[in-house]
């Protein structure tokens, strides 16, 4: 017999095809699936005024998984809220929330995942009761699920539906993977009907290996059958217990925010995302403070002022989560370079100390940050972007515990130079140096057009006269 498209009029979840949409900007390649819930623009259809005469209180779906479970799944995510209090045209109220990390960085890898949750209480219409209206949503979205487990090829593959007992009245899950487009993504899904509530929920998963050329599905990875299928599996369970416990008015999490509800439309601003330490993701930037010039720097002096002559000299330090960074600066924009030219020369000396969650000094989170500033350089060699072009990564061996070289030339709006930049790790520190300069008429900004930058000898030659100076009088 051959399958046929499900009839999905007064259903949950509207035929629909899962639509991919890629972003990518220097460091991570992201894919993800929108399911979209379709709506025609009718007037609402009328409901029973006296089984909907008082508005329940307004639902957040986002305290329906508890903070620890979100966490695992989706570190330190972006959190954002919605949905309407007003009935729908389908005769619900519905509330959503997701969670979304796309740069989780996990050693070698750079991870991505979220999980999108919706639950909506149906209301009487017509003829129909609100059981009745919810049943009808949820056999929607079982009939698309069975359709679509007939129509697997080699571009997409959907699991057989599992059927999942014990969660409400109704519930079943599936697992989908796009395996063939040029960002290959998969994700779990699972539904469920308990009286007059429906629940989805989707959780998706991938990583790709920091170093993966730019652009490109190389090394990307998706969640697996199994693992997308239990969290889903699992998460539904939570979800629809705390949804039915909000509905028989037991300790229900209801919003607060503002006026106490959501407005039809309106979808309130993503949560703030939980600052981190040095084992990734973003925190906020601290003031440099200044501090008197490390021992380190003092050492390397003399050999810091023969490469920058009469440099003004400045040392700062910050301290946020499990990284303590001191940073060395040598510069002087004044160099005399002929009749009517000037140079710019610049040396900086970046020291970054880090620990781990005890707040014991941690080699394995340096080499973590040490991969992570190697794989953004390897991503981007040979290439340009706003101005900047990268040159190639090249290893140097019996420095530290590992190091690597890389020159890059700067001709963007604030500046033009040449940089060449050594890396390296020892212990639980990171070290970078980074020597720059150009020369230029004598009266033109530091971002003239007119400027010429020093070149990839002169530039990785000072920053490696530095580093072997610097790094043995550090081990």
């Amino acid at each position: 017999m051959t399958a046929t498209m499900p009839s999905t009029r007064g259903g949950g979840r509207r035929w629909l095809i899962p639509a991919a949409a890629v972003v990518v900007l220097i460091v991570m390649v992201v894919a993800a699936v929108a399911l979209v819930r379709t709506t025609a623009g009718k007037k609402p259809a009328a409901a029973n005024p006296a089984a909907n005469a008082e508005a329940p209180p307004v639902l957040d779906a986002c305290a329906l998984i508890d903070a620890a479970t979100a966490d695992r799944l989706v570190p330190r995510a972006t959190i954002t809220r919605g949905g309407r209090d007003q009935l729908s045209e389908f005769g619900e109220r519905s509330w959503t929330c997701s969670w979304r990390n796309d740069k989780i960085s996990f050693g070698e890898f750079l991870r991505s995942r979220s999980v999108e949750l919706t639950v909506a209480r149906h209301y009487n219409m017509g003829h129909n009761t609100a059981v009745k209206q919810a049943r009808i949503s949820y056999d929607g979205d079982l009939n698309q699920s069975r359709y679509t487990e007939t129509a697997t090829d080699k571009e997409v593959y959907y699991s057989k539906v599992r059927t999942l007992s014990g969660v409400g009245d109704q519930a079943h899950a599936q697992y989908t993977w796009h395996r063939k487009t040029l960002f290959p993504f998969a994700f779990g899904e699972a539904w469920s009907r308990a009286g007059d509530l429906t629940v989805e929920i989707k959780f998706q998963a991938g990583q790709q290996r920091k170093d993966a050329a730019i652009l490109t599905g190389d090394t990307l990875q998706a969640v697996t059958e199994q693992n997308a299928l239990r969290e889903v599996s699992g998460l539904i369970t939570t979800v629809v217990n705390g949804a039915v416990a909000w509905r028989g008015g037991h300790g229900a999490p209801a919003a607060t925010t503002g006026s106490g509800a959501l407005r039809a439309g309106v979808t309130p601003a993503a949560s703030p995302t939980p600052t981190v330490g040095a084992s990734g993701g973003p925190s906020p930037s601290p003031s440099p403070t200044p501090i008197p010039l490390p021992d380190a720097c003092v050492f390397v002096s003399a050999r810091a002022l023969a490469l920058v002559p009469h440099a003004a000299t400045k040392s700062t330090g910050t301290e946020t989560g499990g990284t303590t960074t001191s940073t060395c600066r040598w510069l002087n924009t004044e160099l005399p370079a002929g009749q009517g030219k000037r140079a710019i020369r610049s040396l900086f000396i970046t020291m970054e100390y880090f620990t781990d969650r005890a707040g014991s000094p941690s080699s394995s989170v340096a080499h973590d940050a040490y991969v992570n500033k190697l794989s953004n350089s390897k991503q981007w060699q040979g290439s340009g972007f706003g101005g900047i072009f990268w040159g190639k990564v090249k290893f140097i061996k019996g420095l530290g515990a590992e190091a690597y070289q890389q020159y890059t030339s700067n001709k963007t709006q604030t500046v033009h130079a040449g940089t060449g930049s050594v890396v390296v790790r020892l212990g639980t520190m990171v070290v970078t140096i980074d020597f720059s300069g150009a020369q230029l008429p004598d009266k033109a900004p530091i971002n003239s057009p007119k400027a010429v930058l020093i070149d990839s000898d002169e530039a990785l030659t000072a920053a490696r006269t530095v580093s072997d100076e610097l790094i043995p009088s550090l081990e």
